[in-house]
């Protein structure tokens, strides 16, 4: 959907929920700056779902976060609705809103370190305090391979559960580094098995590989 702002809003919410909805998941809303913005696409979605006999409620919303008011009412546009999914960082836009250096989304512009660790750290502090997941946006120097895989490892480390891929080169390697690897599923089943033994045993305490 077009932003809360324009004139586009109400009649890409009623002409899409209103012929496609029962294949709708989630409804991606972009520049969401204030929680207000997302109460706004909640009650209007709302009152689309009882006029087409919908599920009220079964459409989810994905907030944006892309601009400096947005990052300091991160933690308001978290609980601004039942129906929030997931907040997604957009990095394009917020470059552009702070006036910040970089003519490529995502990539930094040169900056020596990890260019976007407060603002995913805020997103997922914010998001997770309210059970949401945090979604990293695109990384579109798509012929750099190795960035955009540093680019996933550090959303993750941050607790991002996951990231755009703009790309299909880039699919492999977002699956790869958030999602477990054989290892990390083998040990979290062996910490599982041994916490149940410990229990049982009545121990008030367990070590696994340490």
């Amino acid at each position: 959907m077009n932003g809360v702002d324009t004139r586009w809003f109400y009649d890409d919410v009623i002409e899409v929920v209103g012929r496609a909805g029962e294949y709708l998941d989630t409804i991606m809303v972009p520049m969401a700056n204030n929680p207000e913005t997302v109460a706004t696409v909640d009650n209007l979605l709302t009152q689309v779902e009882a006029n087409n006999d919908l599920p009220v409620g079964g459409i989810g919303l994905q907030a944006q976060i892309e601009s400096p008011e947005a990052m300091t009412k991160v933690a308001d546009i978290a609980r601004a609705s039942d129906r929030l999914e997931s907040l997604v960082f957009g990095p394009g836009d917020y470059t552009a809103n702070v006036g910040a250096a970089g003519l490529t989304i995502g990539s930094g512009g040169g900056y020596p370190g990890h260019y976007w660790h407060y603002q995913l750290a805020r997103i997922a502090h914010a998001a997770k305090a309210q059970g949401l997941q945090v979604i990293d946006g695109p990384y579109a120097e798509i012929e750099d391979a190795e960035g955009f895989r540093d680019s996933c490892r550090w959303a993750s480390q941050l607790g991002c559960d996951g990231k755009w891929a703009i790309h299909p080169s880039q699919i492999e390697p977002a699956n790869e580094t958030f999602a477990p690897s054989p290892e990390e599923a083998e040990k979290a089943r062996r910490i599982v098995d041994a916490y149940a033994e410990a229990k049982e045993q009545g121990k008030g305490a367990v070590s696994v590989d340490g």
